[in-house]
């Protein structure tokens, strides 16, 4: 689902909500069963090719008809993290960290961020129940709407066991933030915004910021061993989160957008 925060002087956030599992059995509110919060569970099966990335729509809106909206800035939200089951009574515990070094990446990872604009009117989706590869996914499939404003991983509905994306896991339609694609933390989600832009959007359409992950494999991937008298301070804080919890991936993903509609 997209979700947007209250008008103020004809200017909205949207962001990212969504289905996380680490709020199953908890919730995420006074309301019973609902798992939900402003992010988005990334699978943890690790991307093999170029053409099995995951691919998010993390936020949108729809632009009507004879409209102009202006994309005014963006955040992002990256956490990497490991969950960790004892074997002595089963408990779980899950440790994150958000990513906030600009170009840190796994060695064998990373993430790519877009923000396009889809042409046209947004047709009817029709959401199916999880079928083939989506045990994979956490959230519906949008087979028959891949692409909307909607929060979601994209997946194609299909027999195989490895995630596919749809459109081989291209960006759909047009790059508002130029590069149109780009691979850093430019704008991370804490704090106020910030690098106000001023990009006009004629409608009919969608604004949408999109990701595309590169999931790590913990089990294959190089490690750095401290030698003796090694002093962590000297690296950055995801290469020290990485010391204490090795077996660390890309965990949850979100992006907010500032809309001013008027």
């Amino acid at each position: 689902m997209a979700t947007s925060a209250g008008s103020r002087n004809g200017t909205i956030e949207v962001y990212t909500v969504g289905f996380d599992p680490d709020r199953v059995g908890v919730g995420s509110g006074p309301g019973p069963g609902n798992p939900v919060s402003s992010r988005l569970f990334i699978p943890s099966p690790p991307t093999t090719g170029a053409d099995n990335r995951y691919l998010f729509a993390l936020c949108g809106i729809t632009v009507p008809r004879n409209a102009t909206y202006h994309v005014r800035g963006f955040g992002q939200k990256l956490l990497i993290g490991q969950r960790t089951v004892n074997p002595l009574d089963g408990s779980i515990t899950i440790h994150e960290k958000p990513v906030s070094t600009p170009d840190w990446a796994f060695p064998d990872g990373n993430v790519t961020w877009s923000i396009r604009f889809i042409k046209g009117i947004r047709k009817t989706a029709v959401l199916k129940p999880p079928v083939g590869a989506s045990p994979l996914n956490a959230g519906p499939s949008k087979t028959q709407n891949p692409y909307s404003s909607d929060s979601a991983l994209f997946y194609k509905d299909s027999i195989v066991t490895q995630y596919e994306a749809p459109m081989g896991g291209e960006f759909p339609g047009d790059a508002l933030v130029q590069p149109g694609t780009f691979y850093d933390m430019r704008n991370p989600w804490q704090g106020l915004w910030q690098n106000l832009l001023d990009i006009p959007v004629k409608g009919p359409g969608e604004i949408v910021m999109f990701a595309s992950v590169f999931q790590t494999n913990p089990q294959t991937r190089p490690v750095f061993t401290p030698p003796p008298g090694f002093n962590p301070d000297g690296l950055v804080p995801e290469d020290q989160f990485l010391l204490d919890f090795p077996g660390a991936i890309y965990r949850h993903i979100a992006g907010r957008m500032l809309i001013q509609v008027s």
